[in-house]
């Protein structure tokens, strides 16, 4: 199976194959430094609280006692390659298992709103569940995805729970998750808010939806992410 190509609405594919959304060409005046952007985000992004320890962000919501934050989203894709596990809906959708209405900065606010300091070794859980007939489905995110050498394998689920909250970081153009919509990557992608931390990231042509598991596409489904992990060695 061949990675679905962009459409031109989506964003552009240059000589050398790098994608690069329309979203990109949007936010010229992000901050540049880290500092700058945290700053920006907790002033102008409206957090709301709904409880004790329960607060919403847009279509975010996170619970502080629990660590946990939970993005609504949707199935975006059930067969072929895949680079990611969640992006923006202004994101790289051609090549992703999820995609999400809330925006990067959001997500990213979110965290730091829950204590997470990013770094290679702060470390999560991540859940997808969904509504079905009889008890509600919930999965690792790492069952969801297949490892394949050939697309005709039947492959192997990701081994292991957790994944890295690298946090993204500022560019010459401002945010970069912002910026690429990147949320979750299988591949190694530090302009990702979050990154997988197995050795298979470096290899690009080897990750595919479990599809068997999979509601259809286009279906709504909720991904939680655990925070109360010990961070990695």
């Amino acid at each position: 199976m061949e990675r679905r190509q962009p459409s031109p609405q989506e964003g552009a594919v240059d000589a050398v194959g790098k994608f690069t959304p329309h979203s990109a060409s949007i936010s010229k005046n992000l901050p540049k430094t880290r500092a700058e952007a945290e700053a920006m985000l907790k002033k102008s992004l409206d957090v709301k609280q709904t409880g004790p320890d329960t607060f919403t962000l847009g279509i975010i919501t996170f619970n502080t006692k629990q660590q946990t934050l939970t993005i609504p989203s949707i199935v975006n894709q059930q067969d072929g390659l895949i680079e990611y596990a969640l992006v923006t809906e202004s994101g790289k959708r051609h090549e992703s298992l999820f995609y999400t209405k809330a925006r990067a900065e959001q997500v990213h606010l979110a965290c730091l709103l829950l204590g997470v300091t990013p770094s290679a070794t702060s470390r999560f859980a991540v859940e997808v569940t969904w509504k079905k007939h009889g008890p509600e489905a919930r999965y690792s995110l790492a069952e969801l995805v297949l490892i394949r050498n050939m697309p005709t394998e039947t492959g192997h689920a990701l081994t292991g729970a957790d994944w890295t909250y690298n946090g993204s970081y500022v560019g010459g153009e401002g945010f970069a998750a912002q910026m690429e919509g990147s949320i979750i990557a299988l591949i190694s992608d530090n302009a990702a808010l979050a990154n997988n931390p197995r050795t298979d990231r470096g290899n690009d042509k080897i990750h595919f939806p479990n599809t068997p598991l999979l509601p259809a596409k286009g279906m709504p489904v909720e991904i939680i992410l655990k925070f109360n992990l010990p961070s990695a060695p």
